[in-house]
């Protein structure tokens, strides 16, 4: 397929044009603003997206409720909605998320996806007459909150109390605004209390008020601002009659239209490059699975050729992915497509969806973080294929989902005793691990320790169990290891035998690039969630562990200070849980190879060439810096503990350029950072990173006292107050 240079009688239209196409200033195309609908099912969330719908143009002057055969009564996957020229509004892209639990883990991810690049207004809606309401809204707010701190930009959160006119007195309605009220207490939280059933209803002046505040707030705030080009390009892909469109669809278009459409035909990674812009809009998908942009094209200097090979798409209409793929694969009102073993081969994912590329499909749900290819090889040492099964050679990859296996506990295949326990658990009543995070660490662990593996040992000498929220592998070195999600999803527990023979040494190892590698996903996926790590006594570790908070267990941060020989006493955290006698940290630990740096910290170990060189999640044990005494500097042996304090005070990674200005480092070495690695978490590491390493001065010192002050300047008052609190 050609893209056609232009004509010679045009040559001089395109160099005036091409002159400013790149210049970025505000387009319509820039004036969109997501807006998220989220919230539990039947809270009135696509009763409410239809209220914004219909009320388009002027507010009508009569109360009317939303006639129920307007609202589908459950939403499946998510349903996207562009309205233009909103009359209140202006352009927004409605997102209104089905309710269904079913559902949450790729709601998350698609939120995530988006907010990568660009800001969005974010409603929580609740039913207040639920006796539930208050743990349904916490639960919301900790998944908003995490995704709002690692946005591009500063996003905007309405909570809708909706169905108040179902509450049977003003004191129910004044008690329950009071609890809403104690989970939002920054100024810029929005609350509104709505009966979302009418397009005129008590304070819904007021809803649309503040939701048209937030939408401006979004626009003013863009520091995206896209090109004409981009406006260009989004304006003939909305001319196109297909909801999906290759490449060669975008080049023919181009081609046929060339009187009505300028764009830089001679140049195709810049057309590459237009069409990622727009997806950081949320405007389109645009899924490139090229390992190699530059083979994608042929030219000369007049024109370029697209490979009729090549695997690009762009889909214009997200309704096809969001609601028609993703709610039709987690479905909870039908039979599920993907069966309970997690595991859907490429041939019933195309006759699911044949009129849909099936490599398309598996990059979008890929990138989504929802699955991951694996072989039939690694799947028959397993118990997700049962022995002896059948293998069709055209099913020779197939797509594993983690979080959608239901097999029950395999607890005949599972030691009943094990030398060693480790969890992290939720110190929040009503906390829990999110779905993301969970379905993240399976397919992590399973890509990165089982599969790897499979491929090193022969056929039937392996063994790796799947069952609902766990796993069980065993490797060549002769370690079991068990990783579960129990007491209903507050805790991620980690068990760890040796057969007999194996060496102790290589479970050492092995559990201290485990636990570093749950720390790092939690960062990454629940950075802002409150949790706390603890060690299960050597003797209490019967299995099955459901409760873990149980057993007698020791707070992994009472180890620090101590010494092989020291003694450590449990810690206690539920009454009425046995008493016990403290011991030796060799005897709760034996086989550490460095009681100073112990494996239960996650960090660096010197001899293990697998590790990242890198300490954690806890403060280093030397004495003059463990709790960051100001007048002991910080260094790039800190610098992930520094990470994960700061993401667990709340700190959004987009404000590390700010940050890095305050703490000493030039524009120029700012913006080398930003060139450089791209993505927030990286820019935000090696910009602490470029600190850490830059010599102290007197005005400039690498201390948490120095890091606050810096905190304070760019306005997070509230980060800087919890480090002296607790570092200080």
């Amino acid at each position: 397929m050609t893209i056609a240079g232009r004509s010679k009688n045009k040559k001089a239209t395109k160099i005036f044009f091409d002159a400013f196409a790149k210049t970025k200033t505000m387009y319509p195309v820039d004036s969109y603003v997501n807006v998220f609908i989220v919230g539990n099912s039947g809270a009135g969330k696509s009763t409410l997206s239809k209220v914004i719908e219909k009320t388009g143009g002027s507010m009508p002057n009569v109360a009317r409720y939303v006639d129920k055969n307007e609202v589908k009564p459950l939403t499946a996957g998510i349903v996207p909605i562009n309205i233009k020229k909103h009359g209140q509004l202006q352009n927004i892209v409605l997102h209104d998320f089905a309710g269904q639990s079913q559902y949450y883990l790729s709601h998350t991810a698609v939120i995530e996806n988006i907010l990568q690049g660009a800001a969005a207004v974010i409603i929580i809606v609740v039913d207040v007459s639920n006796s539930d309401y208050l743990i349904h809204l916490k639960q919301w707010l900790a998944v908003v909150r995490e995704q709002m701190r690692k946005a591009i930009d500063d996003c905007k959160l309405i909570v809708v109390a909706s169905h108040v006119d179902l509450l049977n007195s003003e004191d129910e309605k004044g008690k329950i605004r009071g609890n809403i009220k104690k989970e939002l207490p920054k100024n810029d939280d929005v609350i509104i209390y709505l009966d979302c059933r009418r397009l005129n209803g008590n304070n819904l002046t007021s809803f649309f008020k503040q939701l048209k505040s937030a939408c401006s707030y979004i626009r003013n705030n863009n520091k995206r601002s896209l090109t004409l080009y981009c406006h260009m390009m989004y304006k003939l892909l909305q001319e196109s009659e297909k909801d999906i469109l290759a490449l060669s669809d975008i080049a023919h278009d181009v081609a046929t239209k060339d009187d009505q459409f300028f764009l830089p035909t001679h140049d195709g990674k810049q057309i590459l490059g237009i069409l990622s812009s727009l997806h950081s809009t949320g405007l389109i998908y645009y899924l490139n699975c090229e390992d190699d942009d530059e083979e994608v094209w042929t030219h000369d200097d007049t024109y370029i050729k697209v490979a009729t090979n090549c695997r690009i798409w762009v889909i214009k209409n997200k309704q096809v992915l969001l609601q028609h793929v993703d709610g039709i694969l987690f479905s909870p009102f039908e039979e599920s497509k993907i069966p309970n073993n997690g595991v859907i081969t490429v041939s019933k994912l195309e006759k699911e969806f044949p009129e849909y590329d099936s490599i398309m499909l598996i990059s979008f749900l890929e990138s989504m973080g929802l699955c991951h290819m694996v072989s039939p090889f690694f799947l028959v040492q397993t118990n997700l294929v049962e022995k002896g099964q059948y293998i069709r050679l055209k099913d020779i990859l197939c797509l594993f989902f983690p979080s959608s296996v239901t097999i029950e506990k395999p607890i005949r295949l599972i030691p009943h005793e094990f030398t060693f326990g480790w969890y992290l658990q939720c110190t929040n009543l009503h906390d829990l691990f999110p779905q993301r995070f969970f379905n993240s660490l399976l397919l992590h662990f399973t890509m990165k320790y089982p599969v790897e593996e499979a491929c090193k040992i022969g056929y039937d000498k392996y063994q790796c169990s799947f069952w609902k929220n766990g796993l069980k592998w065993s490797d060549r070195n002769g370690i079991t290891t068990l990783l579960e999600l129990v007491d209903e999803n507050q805790c991620v527990l980690v068990l760890m035998s040796c057969n007999k023979g194996a060496q102790e040494s290589n479970m050492v190892l092995l559990r201290r690039r485990l636990i570093h590698d749950i720390f790092d996903m939690h960062r990454k996926f629940c950075g802002t969630l409150d949790t706390v790590a603890f060690v299960i006594d050597p003797e209490k570790l019967q299995y099955p562990i459901d409760k873990p908070k149980t057993r007698v267990a020791y707070f992994v941060e009472n180890f620090i200070k101590l010494g092989k020989h020291d003694f450590i006493n449990p810690t206690v955290q539920t009454k009425g849980a046995p008493a016990s006698d403290g011991k030796q940290v060799c005897d709760v630990l034996p086989y550490e190879s460095d009681y100073a740096n112990l494996s239960i910290f996650g960090g660096y170990e010197p001899n293990d060439k697998a590790g990242d060189g890198e300490n954690f999640h806890y403060r280093r044990t030397r004495t003059h810096n463990v709790k960051g005494d100001k007048k002991g500097e910080l260094d790039t042996e800190d610098l992930n503990y520094i990470i994960y304090t700061l993401t667990q005070y709340g700190l959004p990674e987009r404000h590390w350029k700010k940050l890095g200005s305050h703490l000493g480092l030039d524009d120029s070495t700012l913006e080398e950072i930003n060139e450089g690695y791209g993505a927030l978490p990286e820019c935000f590491k090696k910009c602490l990173h470029t600190w850490l390493k830059t010599n102290s001065t007197e005005q400039q010192d690498k201390s948490w006292a120095s890091l606050a002050k810096a905190l304070d300047d760019i306005g997070q008052g509230e980060v800087a107050e919890k480090i002296r609190n607790n570092q200080l």
